[in-house]
């Protein structure tokens, strides 16, 4: 009986650590993908670290240069259901501090414990503490939105059940009250949430290849001090998609795998309209602008595939993509295996080699499309679809606006308006005079567009943070996709 006893514990502590060990993954998840988001390394990228202490749930050592989590607080909120929002919250805030270079706490490290208030401060001490956090759940919030957590939203519910169980004082002498946090956080909801629109409205400008309105609501996010070392990265990007559309072999124009980062910035530099831009000015601004990125990183991957690319452009504008840049594409190490193949398939389509059937075996959608196209097969009359148009969606509705309540968004350095209106199963957006961006995400049409999605011919395919947009020829619709699942469809 002893025997079977203790192996009922082992199962039981067996399952137990498993539960931990899965929790512990997500936290390490949830800090890479927001890593990610702010990709920004010229202060150095921060470790975290899961330690069993029980008296600071989430804090940022400016001498270790970690940020700490405590077992105790993932086990605090392992059972809520928006667990990992909660868990961006505390990460994102601590990475902020971090990454605005944050060091009012001097050798003292930043955290929730009582012990920071005790050492004395002045009035400015405090006022500067607060434009701190103001600043901290803004830029935290921002990028763990758009690394797809709603981090701002459970804010509150995280710091009152965290202060609450650790005992910690709503007053703490140099540094503000938890009334005044929560504050902090209401305050900044808005915002945060404006901003992440500003940036997925972007994403879609430059899947639809309006450049100049991209190029805009970028600068607006930058003119927010959202600054990282993406920004000539994502200056080259938008000049070598507006290459790619002048570029043309035998008449024909090919999709290449651009590196597109989810925080792009474009700079105020960069001309508004790449309409009379000629293929040699589109090619010299996009090697600079990705030689200026890896001069600011010599890591940073992205950049050094875009500049590859460009190059591959380059060559094959000047009919000068010979065996030596072949065997350049198969010596990259930078560049996935993928990638190469989708490169080589391309550099055989431009020297009218033979393509065989493991060519497109090895390569992503994006080669079956560009095969497709040099064989002449991407055309409208061959792939037309009559798509149904989606019901609840009527312009006339909308002739004289939206009817409140209704978002609007001020874009600065245009003086633009966006109005955004939320329905039930989709949100209307409206810029410029009379243009609209319609994002639909009733299951039920979702359910109709999967249905018909093997019958679409895709003419542009982007890869922008955690979605993958694709354009479908000759069609203003966009299919969204996060990981494999269609989540929205877009129409403009």
């Amino acid at each position: 009986m002893k025997k079977y006893i203790f192996l009922i514990i082992v199962y039981l502590t067996s399952i137990e650590l498993n539960s931990i060990n899965a929790e512990n993954d997500k936290v390490y998840e949830i800090f890479e993908n927001i890593i990610e988001s702010i990709g920004n390394n010229f202060n150095g990228k921060p470790k975290l670290e899961i330690v069993s202490t029980q008296n600071n749930p989430a804090y940022f050592s400016t001498r270790e240069k970690k940020i700490f989590i405590e077992e105790k607080v993932i086990n605090l909120f392992k059972d809520d259901k928006n667990f990992e929002d909660i868990i961006a919250y505390l990460i994102a805030h601590e990475l902020a501090h971090h990454f605005l270079n944050h060091g009012w706490m001097g050798g003292i490290d930043f955290g929730y414990s009582s012990s920071i208030g005790n050492f004395l401060v002045d009035e400015n001490d405090i006022n500067q503490r607060k434009i701190d956090e103001t600043q901290a759940d803004i830029f935290g919030g921002f990028f763990a939105k758009i690394a797809g957590y709603d981090a701002l939203s459970f804010g509150e519910i995280c710091l009152r059940k965290i202060y609450k169980e650790y005992k910690i004082p709503n007053e703490i002498n140099g540094y503000p009250s938890l009334d005044e946090r929560v504050e902090i956080i209401d305050k900044n909801i808005e915002k945060t949430n404006e901003l992440a629109t500003i940036f997925e409205l972007a994403n879609i400008f430059i899947v639809i290849g309006d450049y100049k309105n991209a190029n805009n609501f970028l600068i607006e996010i930058l003119n927010n001090n959202f600054s990282s070392r993406e920004i000539f990265n994502n200056m080259g990007v938008i000049s070598l998609l507006a290459l790619t559309e002048k570029f043309t072999h035998d008449d024909k124009k090919y999709l290449f795998p651009i590196q597109i980062e989810q925080n792009s910035r474009a700079s105020n530099n960069l001309s508004r309209s790449f309409v009379d831009k000629t293929i040699d000015e589109l090619l010299t601004i996009s090697k600079e602008n990705f030689q200026k990125s890896i001069e600011k990183d010599s890591e940073f991957k992205k950049a050094k595939i875009n500049l590859f690319i460009t190059e591959f452009i380059e060559n094959a504008y000047s009919n000068n993509l010979n065996k030596d840049f072949l065997n350049r594409i198969n010596s990259n190490s930078i560049i996935s295996n993928v990638d190469k193949n989708d490169l080589i398939l391309l550099y055989k389509i431009f020297n009218n080699k033979k393509i065989k059937k493991s060519d497109l075996e090895n390569s992503s959608e994006l080669s079956k499309i560009n095969y497709s196209i040099s064989k002449g097969n991407n055309n409208i009359e061959k792939n037309l679809i009559d798509v149904i148009k989606y019901e609840k969606i009527d312009l006339g509705d909308f002739i004289f606006g939206f009817e409140k309540p209704f978002t609007k968004i001020n874009i600065r350095n245009t003086r633009q308006k966006i109005l955004l209106k939320k329905f039930q199963n989709f949100c209307a957006i409206k810029y410029g005079n009379d243009d609209y961006i319609f994002k639909i995400y009733d299951p039920e049409y979702i359910n109709y567009i999967k249905s018909i999605k093997e019958e679409f011919v895709f003419s542009k395919i982007l890869k922008l943070g955690l979605n993958t947009y694709k354009l479908v020829q000759d069609e203003k619709l966009v299919l969204v996709y996060n990981s494999s699942n269609l989540e929205e469809v877009i129409k403009f």
